[in-house]
Formats: structure tokens, sequence, C-alpha cells
């Protein structure tokens, strides 16, 4: 069964608890965040299983932690129902409508040229909207910015890192600057990115972006 809105095609065969308006939804939250005027077209697999979800992925594994995967060269999100999200992971269905907008999050990422190296950043502001855009949660922790590396590899601890430092940067700076710094660290170098960040945000990381990679 496919679903169209405007530019969006969703696939599946179970549409229970979803709506294609509910899917344009959040994908006007993805693009309303990064302020984009250009639309993107998107297709999303629904899976209802974990073999659905390892074909459509192409992963070799699928944890109790997976939940969809965002095909950035192709524009395709692969994600559970709301439904299989209660019957193969620990979350609930109703964490689908913040883990789809992750994923878009993703696809406007790539779509403006951002550094896909910075996966603090990258992962960072996917898990700020899923969590505090859609789910409406709010972190007040305080975020101790000598453990933080901007360059940081990728691994399990990076989506809360990430969120910590964009929650932080957003109270204490602003969306626009956020914004403003992205746009002006495209195809920079290391070093250019790591003067420009502090010259925005005035923090210092780690002592100096380099340890710790």
């Amino acid at each position: 069964m496919i679903q169209i809105k405007e530019n969006i095609e969703t696939w599946g065969n179970d549409f229970e608890d979803i709506s294609i308006e509910q899917i344009y939804e959040q994908y006007q939250i993805a693009k309303n965040f990064f302020e984009s005027k250009e639309d993107l077209q998107i297709r999303i697999i629904l899976c209802s299983n974990k073999e659905e979800l390892k074909f459509f992925t192409g992963l070799k594994e699928i944890t109790e932690s997976t939940t969809g995967r965002a095909i950035i060269s192709e524009n395709i999100i692969v994600i559970y129902t709301p439904k299989a999200i209660e019957q193969n992971t620990p979350k609930k269905k109703e964490n689908f409508r913040g883990i789809l907008t992750h994923e878009m999050i993703h696809l406007f990422y790539k779509k403006n040229n951002y550094p896909q190296k910075i996966q603090l950043l990258n992962e960072g502001i996917a898990s700020y909207v899923q969590w505090v855009v859609v789910n409406k949660k709010e972190f007040n922790e305080e975020v101790n910015l000598y453990e933080i590396n901007l360059f940081q590899e990728y691994s399990k601890e990076i989506y809360k890192k990430g969120l910590y430092l964009i929650n932080f940067i957003i109270k204490n700076f602003g969306k626009k600057k956020l914004i403003d710094f992205l746009e002006k660290i495209k195809n920079s170098s290391d070093d250019k990115i790591e003067k420009t960040f502090k010259e925005f945000f005035i923090i210092d990381l780690k002592g100096g972006i380099k340890n710790d990679r």
C-alpha cells in the first residue's frame, strides 16, 4: 500500500496508528528547524517486523535499539511501524513521531551540506529535535564541556552528548546562531571548524578537538 502527500511517499502493509498527515507534520517540523525553503522528495518504508527492517536497511544485524535508518544518499527512511516499535524494541509506539523526525533531520542535514564527519552535531541535532521539539522533554543537566569532543567518532554515547551540547547551545545562544555556525563551516578544514566553534560559542571543548581522535 502506498500513501502520498505532497513530496512524501510512504510504503507499507500496516498503516494502523499512522496517517500520511501525521507523517507530513513530522516532515514540516524537520524542515522548519533548519528553516529550509526547498522541499525534499522523501520515500518512507514502514516495516512490520525485524526481517523487513533488516532487508530494507541493508543492516547485517538488527538489535533491540534499532528502530530505523535514514539512507541519505537516496532520501529514503526505513522505519518500524508504531506497533513494530513496541514489539521489537523497549520503546513505546508513541515514540514513532520522534524517531521519524530524527531520521528526517539527517536528510536535511545532508541536503544542506553540513559536515557529515561531525557526528556529534549530526546526531545531536537529530536527538534534540526528537526529544525537545517533538516529545517536549526538558534537559536541565549541567554539561561537562571538558568531556565533549567535537570530532568524536560514532558511538552510543554520542546521542546523549550531542543532545546535551545542542541543548546547551540553543538555550544560551539561540537556534539561529547554531544554524549560522553550520552554514559557516561548510567545506571547512578541521582547524577552521575548531576556530569557528570557539568564535561563535566561546567554548573550548576537551582542551582542543584533536584529543581522543
